[in-house]
């Protein structure tokens, strides 16, 4: 019965996690329709992924979720300040990377944490998942030496920075199990619509805010749930 339960806990755990891939990848789509600069769109991306985080956490707690935020610590405070950097790279280098480019780096998120689990937790991966790392860096390496025709270096500085952060967040909801990671991606929104306030345009027309809040629903409350 033990073994069932675990077996069945790591296929959801991979369910999980392709969902949250699924939801990730629409990040190349809304920077490309979306016509408001840079720091406007990570403005209102933020507010409206936070407003839609903490709609989901009140549907599950009710009146406890302000003891639910009450319960932050200095490693939630870190994973929220780290996945707001994240957010910054990896939006941005959309506008300045093809899709592609952004994808693929993005792609080794997965291998990059499985190796900080190495080193940190001690989990040794299996020889498939070496193998594995070692052909997708690969394609990595061949994409950004090869295609700089479809982006910029810049761009694609941004979204290797974004993907080793999103795996350092990984290894740290880990290695700190307690971390409440829904309070914490809420706050990592909020953050980053603060760092982005400075710096933001006009306010975005009626079409663009509709894909604004349709960018923090499904990349980022969705993809963070």
């Amino acid at each position: 019965e033990v073994w069932m339960n675990s077996q069945q806990s790591y296929r959801t755990g991979i369910l999980l996690v392709s969902a949250s891939a699924v939801f990730w990848s629409t990040a190349g789509i809304f920077p490309r329709i979306i016509e408001a600069d840079t720091p406007t769109m990570l403005l209102w991306r933020g507010i409206f992924g936070s407003l839609f985080l903490f709609a989901f956490m009140l549907f599950e707690e009710g009146g406890g979720i302000f003891r639910r935020l009450g319960k932050m610590d200095r490693y939630c405070v870190l994973y929220a300040l780290i996945g707001a950097g994240a957010m910054q790279m990896f939006i941005a280098s959309f506008r300045y990377t093809s899709v592609a480019h952004g994808a693929v780096i993005y792609a080794v998120v997965p291998f990059i944490a499985g190796g900080l689990g190495w080193l940190v937790l001690g989990e040794k991966p299996a020889r498939i998942a070496v193998v594995s790392s070692l052909f997708a860096l690969s394609g990595v390496m061949y994409m950004v030496g090869a295609g700089q025709g479809e982006g910029h270096i810049s761009g694609d500085m941004l979204a290797l920075g974004a993907t080793i952060s999103m795996a350092v967040l990984m290894v740290l909801g880990r290695k700190h199990a307690h971390i409440d990671l829904l309070v914490a991606a809420c706050l990592s929104t909020l953050i980053s619509a603060m760092i982005s306030f400075p710096f933001s345009g006009a306010l975005p027309s009626g079409e663009d805010m509709v894909s604004l809040a349709a960018f923090g629903m499904v990349n980022q409350a969705a993809g963070f749930i």
